[in-house]
């Protein structure tokens, strides 16, 4: 993967809907994307959230939205809302991993553009190329796999790839305001 950098556009917190589905005070600094394309059309999207915290800066409010994000994680709301768009959440999964909160979700949809239905921190735009265009946040850098490459699509900067491409991946760091869920919190998530 070859990294560039990408210039700031639109919020700088990202929306959890991707993972979760849950309000906008949920963000996250790093993401592995990889979306592989299979030739009868259907899809499968793997997504690592890195660094998982909130806007919030006050203790009890992150609190707040730290159970929010852990129930949404364990609920069956946003399972039975994905697969009313055609998408099956096979996986997901939140973990402290050295002393950061990062989250693990594993869809597949008959149709490949299905998944971008759920998962609406990216558009998906079949042209010339495909286009992943991000919604939200201000990617700081990004690495795309082979064949992939950033550009300006219809006045947005979006990740292209040629049209023949089975897998698209990317890692991305963004800029964010707030504050990760930090060590100390360990704790509270390994009791609920």
């Amino acid at each position: 993967m070859k990294p560039q950098i990408f210039a700031p556009f639109g919020l700088a917190v990202m929306a959890m809907t991707a993972l979760f589905a849950i309000g906008c005070n949920i963000q996250y600094t790093n993401e592995d994307f990889n979306l592989t394309i299979a030739p009868d059309g259907s899809g499968v999207l793997t997504i690592t959230y890195k660094n998982i915290g909130s806007v919030n800066s006050e203790s009890h409010l992150r609190q707040k939205d730290l159970r929010e994000l852990q129930d949404a994680a364990r609920g069956e709301e946003s399972v039975k809302e994905a697969a009313s768009k055609g998408v099956a959440i096979k996986q997901r999964r939140l973990e402290f991993v050295d002393y950061r909160l990062d989250g693990y979700v594993e869809a597949g949809a008959k149709k490949y553009r299905d998944l971008f239905e759920v998962f609406t921190n990216y558009a998906l735009e079949v042209d010339d190329r495909l286009y992943l265009i991000p919604l939200n946040g201000s990617v700081l850098r990004a690495e795309l796999s082979e064949g992939g490459e950033i550009v300006v699509h219809k006045g947005r900067y979006a990740f292209a790839w040629p049209l023949e491409t089975k897998t698209m991946k990317f890692t991305a760091s963004y800029k964010v305001r707030g504050t990760p869920f930090a060590y100390e919190y360990q704790r509270q998530f390994k009791k609920r």
